[in-house]
């Protein structure tokens, strides 16, 4: 399953100190923010697991409906007026966040490229890995993607 932000805005709700606390208390698993918008709606945004965007809203729909919601009072008819959701890598990208390569050693990158770990040294010495970074005195991790696309090349 992939992870998906749904942002979600509902009309004609003010956004009390009392109200956003029990929506964030009500929506800790889903690393919620809550906020209100320059047109004084409610916006909700939440991360969960779903198997597209469409089954994403559906099911964050409720969810924050029951957010905004006292304990005593119902959420029949609380509905969004506006909804979109993005996996979590758009929501990354839009964001401006770097997402983190998966890294290796160069014991396992000599192994990918059927190589001694003494000759991804020496391939780093020589600048053909960019993603090449020393950790400690003599250990160096490198972007999986980058040695997998050597070995590929190298083929």
């Amino acid at each position: 399953m992939t992870i998906y932000y749904v942002r979600l805005e509902f009309p004609g709700i003010k956004l009390t100190e009392q109200l956003a606390d029990h929506a964030m208390t009500y929506l800790a698993d889903f690393h919620p923010s809550v906020a209100q918008t320059p047109t004084k709606a409610i916006s909700i945004r939440l991360a969960l697991p779903a198997e597209n965007a469409k089954i994403a809203i559906w099911t964050a729909a409720p969810i924050a409906a029951l957010a905004l919601t006292p304990d005593t009072e119902r959420s029949e008819g609380l509905a969004p007026t506006f909804a979109e959701a993005m996996t979590e890598e758009e929501f990354n990208a839009r964001e401006g966040y770097d997402t983190i390569p998966e890294l290796i050693g160069s014991v396992e990158a000599a192994e990918l490229l059927n190589v001694s770990p003494q000759r991804i040294r020496q391939m780093i010495d020589e600048g053909k890995f960019r993603s090449a970074q020393r950790v400690g005195e003599r250990s160096y991790v490198l972007a999986r993607s980058e040695v997998e696309a050597r070995t590929k090349r190298d083929q």
